[in-house]
C-alpha cells in the first residue's frame, strides 16, 4: 500500500536535514585562514620558478599563492592557516634570499621582523 501524499517527502526532508547538520559541523571545524601580502624590496626573478614563492608554497598550510612582479617591487599574496606565525613567514622569505620590506597579515602591517 503506497504512502499517503503528505508523507512522500519525509525521506527527502530527513536527508536534507542531515546534510545541513553535517555541512554546519564541517564549517565549524574548518581551520580559519589568514590573508598575507608580502612586498619584497627588489623586483624578484622574472622566471616562473621564484625561490620565495617556492619557499612559501612548501608550507603545509599555504594555499592560493599569487606572485605579481612590478618594476621596483614584487608582491606575493597567499592564504595560509592561522597556525602559521607571521615570524615564520618572514623568516621563510629571508631564507629564500628575499628582502621583505612590508608584510600585511589580516590588515596588520609589519615593516620589520615581527616578534611573534
Amino acid at each position: 500500500m503506497p504512502l499517503p501524499y503528505q508523507y512522500r517527502d519525509y525521506p527527502l526532508a530527513i536527508f536534507m536535514g542531515f546534510a545541513f547538520v553535517i555541512g554546519g559541523v564541517m564549517t565549524f571545524c574548518a581551520e580559519a585562514s589568514q590573508s598575507v601580502e608580502i612586498t619584497l624590496e627588489n623586483a624578484c626573478c622574472s622566471t616562473r620558478r621564484c625561490p620565495v614563492v617556492e619557499s612559501l608554497a612548501a608550507l603545509p598550510a599555504s594555499e592560493r599563492i599569487r606572485h605579481t612582479i612590478g618594476d621596483a617591487a614584487t608582491t606575493v599574496s597567499l592564504r595560509t592557516s592561522r597556525a602559521t606565525s607571521v615570524r615564520e613567514l618572514w623568516d621563510r622569505v629571508e631564507a629564500a634570499q628575499g628582502r621583505p620590506i612590508r608584510m600585511v597579515v589580516d590588515n596588520r602591517e609589519y615593516v620589520s621582523r615581527p616578534l611573534n
